[in-house]
């Protein structure tokens, strides 16, 4: 084995990734043969040259105590020291913020090396649930409890926490427990982790139960948002452009459309195998040839119109997030991959499609789909298919994915 590079950041992307991003290049040495491990410097909190420099710093102290260890063979704790909680209850919980945040990281590597398991998170996870962290640190330095221990954070730091979320900054409580939702996960990894960090992890998950808050109304978009949105993605970005007409005639989410493989397409049948990242579930939707009609056959005449690569090659080749945003912008329509979802159901819904059979279709449950994603459609007649009656009948199509 040679010699190994000390941790280094390292402007790196994933074959077609949009663009380069800032990674921390580490050595475990924890393990034997040791590995070489990367994380995005962002799911760690490290945005600026600063935090970078000093998250560098970081790791680097952590390689050389680690070869120290491995050199030396570092006793491992007792059983008696482990259940007392030797150092865990002692450890900083900005430290052990920092613990999880990497975990999270390698997690994601691991869904991006492995995507047809379902193992890993997807990165706009880790990104929500860094949010919620980064809301968790910003209230410890307003508290001044930087240096506040595991094993001394009781319930009523968590209940000042909930209050502090939802008065320092203008948001719905929506958001608030998301944060809440995201911190307790945090939590319960520390929860699971040995020597112990938490003296009684019951009680603080107690603490974070989320707030009372109503249920958002479902988005629907008009026929004329979409037409409007999908017309500027014509000019300006034909993948952005191929992905607004699937995710609105199929209501699937935006990881699963971002996985299909010309192997879960039916060209002939019309039909697309989705493999449900959430669930792990396999279901079929029908474009054209389902008892309550056709749901989309100019969408399946399109993608018998563009090139079909290999069997196991992508649809889509990446999801363009950067592009997507600069077509709203430059449309001034705020119309979302998850909108989307909601507005099929909405619009199946208003052609006459049962609840059971759309929540069928879109991988969910019809509970779900009532409280969460179906609108109401004021406008509008009952059309041919779900695509006639969203508008999706234009002459100009995009010719590729």
């Amino acid at each position: 084995m040679g010699v190994r590079k000390p941790a280094r950041i390292v402007q790196w992307a994933r074959r077609n990734s949009e663009a380069k991003r800032p990674y921390l290049f580490w050595t475990d040495y924890g393990v034997f043969p040791p590995r070489s491990k990367r994380v995005p410097c962002d799911l760690l909190g490290a945005t600026t040259t600063e935090t970078r420099a000093a998250l560098v710093a970081q790791y680097r102290k952590r390689e050389i105590a680690a070869q120290h260890d491995a050199f030396t063979g570092k006793p491992p704790l007792s059983r008696e020291q482990e259940s007392r909680g030797a150092g865990g209850f002692d450890q900083p919980l900005l430290a052990a913020v920092n613990e999880y945040l990497h975990d999270m990281g390698t997690r994601v590597e691991a869904r991006q090396g492995a995507r047809g398991l379902r193992v890993g998170i997807e990165a706009s996870t880790a990104v929500r649930a860094g949010n919620s962290i980064k809301a968790l640190t910003r209230w410890l330095e307003a508290r001044r409890l930087t240096v506040l221990r595991c094993g001394d954070i009781h319930a009523k730091h968590l209940e000042d926490l909930k209050q502090w979320l939802g008065t320092s900054r203008e948001v719905s409580p929506h958001t608030v427990n998301l944060d809440l939702r995201n911190i307790k996960g945090m939590f319960r990894w520390l929860n699971l982790q040995r020597p112990p960090r938490l003296r009684d992890y019951d009680i603080l998950a107690h603490a974070l139960r989320p707030i009372p808050a109503q249920a958002p109304m479902p988005v629907a978009y008009t026929r004329e948002q979409m037409q409007g949105f999908y017309r500027h993605a014509l000019v300006r970005n034909a993948l952005v452009a191929s992905l607004i007409r699937f995710l609105a005639c199929t209501g699937c989410r935006r990881g699963e459309a971002a996985d299909l493989r010309w192997q879960d397409v039916d060209l002939v049948a019309g039909r697309i195998r989705f493999h449900a990242q959430k669930t792990g579930r396999v279901r079929i939707f029908p474009l054209i040839g389902a008892p309550e009609g056709d749901v989309a056959r100019g969408l399946l005449q399109w993608l018998r119109s563009i090139p079909r690569g290999n069997d196991s090659d992508p649809v889509f080749s990446f999801f363009p997030a950067d592009a997507w945003k600069a077509v709203v912008d430059a449309s001034g329509i705020d119309v979302m991959p998850q909108g989307l979802r909601s507005t099929f159901t909405s619009y199946a819904a208003s052609q006459g499609v049962p609840a059971t059979v759309c929540a069928l279709w879109q991988g969910h449950s019809p509970q779900v789909a009532d409280r969460f994603y179906r609108g109401q459609i004021l406008d509008g007649e009952k059309a041919a298919s779900i695509e006639a009656a969203m508008g999706f009948e234009f002459p100009t199509l995009p010719d590729k994915a």
